[in-house]
């Protein structure tokens, strides 16, 4: 039996292959088959680490750790026993598995979040930084990590001052209502906070000790080990090594957007480059949630229905998501920017039906000069056209139900239709398969 299982207050447990050997096999059959030709004696062991909604496993460079009595602290807090910080400090990020849920990877300012990368169970994550040299601190600061989504938004207002403070009454959120869709998030971790019925949503994180990087001499089934984290931290690169391909691509762009003398304004060229990357599932645009992988998404419809007393609209819950299937298509939405280029709108900016008009027109050149396109893009606004280009965001639950999605036992709703997120609301759409992208099962 090992000495060190449990460490006070901060709510990890240590184990040894045999005793997590079940539960890896269940979110990544693969790994685990690798680990058995590894034969890893009781020195290899694992951290599992329990993490709630809302919980930053990495905020700002640093790793946190989950205390029993709530919240985390960065794995250098004082709270963390020295033994523990020798087995996972050595890297920015320790290399983990995801067995249960998801995680977001996100870069966010004050006004706005950026998500990078959705990891579902099975997923491996610090690989970059188990096999390269530390970043700079200037790179360690910008990356978090959250515990589910941190990418997150109710479709329907939820900014009215009296229904929020049946919130406050009911679950002591201290949070303000929340003016814009980023800051959905803080209230929805809030409510998760005190809530009991939140209990059995969790993330579990299995970090492999800092033995595991060790490389032992002449065994064959760690080279296979070795082999497969490496070909797994290749295909997490693949927004890295894409960048040159776009670039060459969009200079056709470039030359036939110059030849027709148009002048695109930056902060349109920036949301055009986005789309392309969604379109390729690189970046994740967003989806309703239909199920409880990226939040606890019953249990805050039922604080809206029934505390809040959200009033005829559906409570759907936006969640961020990757293009992968040709039958869920994702949205990306003008009034809620997750592009990492990110160029201010001009005094004069047009609004944004004009904002998503250029954009329809410019799309079409693009997909025209290439010669193989693998997705489509639907522009939507809440307002109508008068010139007929963009559709009524009313046709949006027509073509795609999931948007009208939600409990029976709340009975007949309507569907958002002035949602702030629907404002200007790009549908991309997968339209056949792309060969080159066949690696991003595992992201949520």
């Amino acid at each position: 039996m090992m000495k060190h299982r449990k460490y006070g207050d901060i709510n990890v447990e240590e184990f040894t292959w045999h005793e997590v050997r079940n539960d890896v096999k269940t979110a990544n059959p693969i790994l685990a088959n690798l680990i058995d030709r590894f034969e890893p004696s009781n020195k290899y062991t694992f951290l599992k680490v329990r993490y709630l909604f809302g919980d930053r496993i990495l905020n700002q460079g640093l790793t946190h750790l989950p205390l029993k009595s709530g919240g985390t602290v960065p794995l250098m807090h004082s709270k963390v026993p020295e033994v523990l910080r020798e087995k996972l400090g050595h890297r920015m990020v320790p290399m983990g598995l995801l067995l249960s849920k998801s995680i977001e990877v996100f870069y966010e300012t004050d006004e706005r979040v950026m998500p990078s990368k959705l990891f579902g169970a099975g997923s491996l994550i610090g690989l970059w930084e188990a096999f390269d040299p530390p970043p700079t601190e200037f790179l360690r600061s910008i990356w978090n990590l959250s515990a589910g989504a941190r990418s997150i938004c109710m479709l329907p207002s939820i900014s009215e001052t009296g229904s929020h403070a049946k919130l406050r009454r009911d679950f002591g959120v201290t949070a303000y209502p929340p003016k814009t869709l980023l800051n959905h998030s803080n209230v929805f971790v809030e409510l998760c906070r005190g809530a009991a019925e939140c209990n059995n949503w969790f993330c579990d994180v299995l970090f492999f000790t800092d033995k595991w990087l060790e490389n032992p001499k002449d065994n064959l089934g760690f080279l296979q080990l070795h082999h497969y984290w490496l070909q797994e931290a290749w295909k997490q690169s693949i927004n890295g090594r894409n960048q040159m391909s776009y670039d060459v691509a969009w200079e056709v762009f470039s030359r036939e957007v110059t030849r027709r003398n148009w002048k695109p304004r930056a902060h349109v060229i920036n949301i055009i480059k986005h789309l392309l990357s969604i379109g390729e599932g690189i970046f994740p645009g967003f989806i309703p949630a239909t199920d409880e992988t990226a939040a606890p998404i019953k249990f805050l419809q039922d604080c809206y229905i029934n505390s809040y007393q959200l009033k005829d609209y559906a409570p759907i819950i936006i969640v961020p998501h990757h293009l992968r299937e040709l039958t869920t298509p994702v949205y990306y939405s003008l009034s809620l920017p997750t592009q990492l280029e990110h160029a201010p709108k001009a005094k004069n900016s047009p609004t944004i039906i004009g904002d998503i008009r250029e954009l329809k027109m410019l799309m079409n050149v693009l997909i025209n000069s290439m010669s193989d396109s693998h997705h489509h893009y639907d522009f939507f606004h809440c307002e109508e056209d008068q010139f007929g280009e963009i559709q009524h965001v009313s046709d949006m639950p027509i073509t795609d139900p999931r948007l009208m999605m939600y409990p029976a036992e709340y009975g007949e709703r309507r569907f958002p239709d002035n949602s702030a997120f629907l404002r200007g609301c790009i549908k991309i759409s997968k339209i056949k398969e792309n060969l080159i992208m066949p690696f991003m099962q595992n992201y949520a």
